[in-house]
């Protein structure tokens, strides 16, 4: 997902948005501030570091800036690949993204998509200055569509201090953050109350070989291989999405205590849950749109559109079929270990329904379909 973060002159976001945006965009942190003949740029992997820089260097200037916030999805984990970027070699001009950029390079290329549009592909077609244009602006927001950029310059050649493509793609902040732009509302995520070690990212889980234990039953699983094609923005934004989601089932199962008071769960369960309800989540539903999501349930058919902000469930809003194994549920079976504090299903006047809905009664189905929403 990575989050992009732009601030109007004066304005700086606020260190919790940051913060809580760094737990699920952990792969490293940039930012940049227009300083009048010239941006100034700094780069961490460390998100306490890189924002107390940045804090350094905005008391002393209060241009427009940017900050990012990094999820590796193409090119290696490293400050290399960190934004924001120089445009070729003008040292005026720089550029940061938040999404997938269609482009293809070698195998061996260690750089991340973004890197090679700022490093190869805009110097070829005139730099900074090719936005002087709006025709070839426009034509860079259709090239790059569902993707955001940033461009702060103090190029004398270039007409503008700063550009934002696909802005109406992210939204402008309130409040604190008011007259802050964030490419995503990740920065609105809760933050998990339980970070150690063992975990070191989303790859840990994603990527690698998990074994979970739920009710009397050991399973292991050998996690998906880091993809030959690079990810879709929208697959990216569901699979974040799913991800977020699971994490705050288990932190709030992870909080579960027996008759005598004590934790019903070690930190080892909140990952080994956290895992593989993000493996069942993103198995059940499936991207929409960039702010909804959406599954047919295997007993009934019926299709149900979610809100992002909406948590997953366990079993059909119409039939209350397992949306797993189809079994339906009885009194102290939990079909698929889903455990006592996951969410069972919803109140069907909270989804909406497929108008192509073909399962139970059609004249039921239309009278929740059209029921008051909460």
């Amino acid at each position: 997902m990575c989050l992009l973060v732009f601030m109007e002159e004066g304005r700086t976001a606020t260190r919790d948005a940051l913060e809580q945006a760094s737990w699920y965009n952990d792969d490293g942190f940039g930012w940049a501030i227009h300083a009048g003949n010239r941006i100034i740029v700094g780069k961490s992997m460390d998100f306490d570091k890189a924002y107390d820089e940045f804090i350094a260097a905005r008391k002393d200037h209060q241009g427009p800036a940017l900050f990012h916030l990094r999820i590796t999805t193409q090119g290696t984990t490293d400050l290399d690949n960190c934004h924001p970027f120089q445009v070729g070699s003008d040292q005026l001009s720089y550029v940061a993204h938040n999404g997938m950029l269609p482009i293809k390079q070698d195998a061996n290329d260690k750089r991340s998509d973004t890197r090679v549009f700022a490093e190869t592909l805009l110097p070829k077609r005139g730099g900074i200055t090719l936005l002087n244009s709006e025709k070839q602006e426009l034509k860079l927001s259709q090239w790059a569509a569902g993707s955001k950029l940033v461009f702060l310059t103090a190029n004398p050649a270039s007409k503008w201090r700063y550009v934002i493509i696909n802005s109406d793609l992210g939204h402008w902040g309130d409040g604190e953050n008011e007259g802050v732009w964030f490419s995503n509302s990740s920065y609105k995520y809760s933050k998990p109350s339980f970070r150690t070690g063992m975990y070191t990212g989303w790859d840990d889980y994603r990527y690698g070989t998990t074994t979970y234990a739920i009710g009397a039953k050991t399973h292991t699983t050998v996690g998906m291989p880091t993809p030959s094609v690079p990810k879709d923005a929208l697959t990216e934004w569901f699979e974040q999405n799913m991800s977020y989601h699971a994490y705050n089932l288990a932190e709030a199962m992870s909080k579960a205590v027996d008759s005598n008071g004590e934790p019903m769960f070690t930190e080892a369960d909140f990952y080994d849950m956290a895992a593989e309800w993000e493996r069942r989540f993103i198995d059940i539903y499936e991207p929409y749109d960039d702010g909804t999501y959406m599954c047919k349930c295997p007993s009934c058919g019926a299709v149900m559109y979610l809100d992002e902000l909406d948590t997953p469930a366990t079993h059909c809003a119409f039939c209350d079929h397992c949306l797993m194994c189809r079994s339906e549920p009885t009194d102290g079976d939990d079909c698929c270990g889903w455990g006592a504090l996951a969410p069972f299903s919803y109140d069907p006047r909270l989804v909406e329904l497929a108008p192509d809905y073909q399962g139970g009664d059609v004249a039921d189905a239309e009278s929740l379909a059209s029921a008051e929403k909460f």
